[in-house]
C-alpha cells in the first residue's frame, strides 16, 4: 500500500529546496506539484499545512492546498488521482 500523506518540518523542506536532504531516501525529492509554486518552503507566503498526496496515476506528489484536502483529509485518503491525470 502506497503512503499517500508526507509531513515535512520546515527543515526539511528547506532542505529540498537547497538539495541537501538525501533524495533516495526523501520521496517528497520527487514532489512536483501541479501548482509549480514552492509553497512548502517557509519563505513563501502560501498557506502549506505540511500535506503531501501521491497521484496513483502519475506518482507527482501534491500540495494538500492544491488538491483542495486540509492535512485531516488528506491522512483519510486511501486513493487519489490529481487534477491534470482526471483532466485527461
Amino acid at each position: 500500500e502506497r503512503e499517500l500523506l508526507l509531513s515535512l518540518s520546515s527543515a526539511e523542506a528547506e532542505g529540498l529546496q537547497s538539495g541537501t536532504e538525501s533524495e533516495a531516501s526523501d520521496p517528497a525529492a520527487e514532489a512536483d506539484c501541479f501548482c509549480g509554486t514552492d509553497r512548502h518552503l517557509p519563505t513563501s507566503s502560501l498557506p502549506f499545512e505540511g500535506a503531501w498526496v501521491a497521484c496513483d496515476s502519475c506518482d507527482r506528489w501534491c500540495h494538500g492546498e492544491c488538491v483542495g484536502l486540509s492535512k485531516a483529509e488528506a491522512e483519510q485518503l486511501q486513493h487519489f488521482v490529481c487534477p491534470p491525470c482526471e483532466a485527461a
